[in-house]
């Protein structure tokens, strides 16, 4: 298997994780506004809003990670792209039509 396919099969692994934590995230929001949803007159008490202000930082600190995770996938497809670029003798002028 050559290096490109490897790295075809690594990103399309962390697409999936990324997706796949995406929909995680939507559901615990969906969750989360749910609870917000209380009968007029009866909000919610101290320990209801204790509990979704941490929620609401743990999907914080859980979508900064994606972000990161997001980014470093990014960089692995620059990286392979211009390797690629490089083993075909291809430079950005050419590529950008700028002429070598």
């Amino acid at each position: 298997m050559s290096r490109i396919d490897e790295a075809r099969k690594r990103l399309a692994r962390a697409v999936a994780r990324l997706e796949q934590a995406r929909h995680a995230q939507t559901d615990r929001l969906a969750e989360m506004k749910e609870a917000l949803n209380v009968e007029p007159g009866a909000g919610p008490d101290a320990g209801d809003i204790g509990d979704l202000i941490r929620a609401l930082e743990e999907a914080q600190r859980e979508n900064a990670a994606l972000v990161a995770e997001r980014d470093a996938v990014a960089d692995q497809v620059d990286a392979i792209l211009g390797n690629v670029r490089r083993a075909a003798g291809i430079n950005d002028n050419e590529r950008a039509g700028s002429g070598p």
